[in-house]
């Protein structure tokens, strides 16, 4: 059975439901979304969202901080663009 594509209001509801990302970056992505989103509203054809699993990142986050946490995800998006 293929799965469903989620909507745009099915993404923006995820990306509003975690709310354990530094406000900053949380903003960033918020906005860099709805700047996707409009495009394709102007008629881009393609669109994507990857998200990804970071090992044992909840209990890195439980055992060290929000703070550190949020480094770790900086890193490995640092490591996704290189």
């Amino acid at each position: 059975m293929s799965e469903r594509e989620p909507s745009r209001d099915e993404l923006l509801a995820m990306a509003y439901a975690d709310g354990e990302l530094a406000p900053a970056e949380r903003a960033r992505f918020e906005q860099r979304l709805r700047e996707e989103f409009a495009r394709l509203d102007r008629g881009a054809e393609e669109f994507a969202v990857a998200i990804f699993d970071v090992d044992s990142f909840k209990s890195f986050n439980d055992a060290h901080g929000h703070l550190a946490g949020d480094q770790v995800v900086l890193l490995a998006d640092d490591e996704r663009v290189e």
